[in-house]
């Protein structure tokens, strides 16, 4: 998990604490000046959201969509797999405990991430989620229970890797 940690207080005195407890700390506002405290506050969020976007933006480990008027960031290891929808662009991506939409094509979303793989026509998965391959009923069982489907050819190539 990625956050901040702002102190704003009263009690200079415990500043220090925050180096007892090695709390990587972005900022420690007193409130003894009302309209400076704002202005600081401000800034620090400012400050905080740049930083985690430029965290998420450089790290392995997320891809960015956007989701109607919100750029989401997604960790890839809690992707199970991404499906074209009915919508024609638009794909959905499916999460351990939710979905996102958005638009873009299925066959751009196989390069998000190294461990994707198009398994169908309107499938990717996130090859660490498969679970097991039926190539007889040519279907991917997911970690999640989910099960999703698989041409012929993908089902020979994931069964060898």
């Amino acid at each position: 998990m990625n956050s901040k940690i702002i102190f704003v207080t009263t009690h200079v005195e415990l500043a220090m604490t925050t180096f007892r407890y090695h709390l990587e700390v972005l900022d420690f506002i007193l409130k003894d000046n009302p309209e400076e405290m704002q202005l600081r506050i401000n800034q620090v969020l400012q400050l905080a959201e740049e930083r985690i976007n430029q965290d998420i933006h450089i790290s392995p480990e997320y891809i960015r969509v956007k989701s109607g008027e919100l750029e989401r960031a997604l960790r890839i290891k809690d992707i199970l797999f991404i499906e074209s929808s009915a919508t024609p662009h638009k794909l959905t991506v499916h999460l351990f405990n939710s979905q996102v939409s958005y638009y873009g094509t299925i066959k751009d979303a196989e390069d998000l991430a190294p461990n994707f793989f198009r398994c169908h026509k309107s499938f990717v998965v996130n090859k660490d989620h498969i679970q097991s391959i039926n190539k007889k009923t040519r279907e991917l069982h997911l970690t999640d229970g989910e099960t999703i489907m698989c041409s012929i050819s993908a089902a020979r190539i994931l069964s060898k890797t």
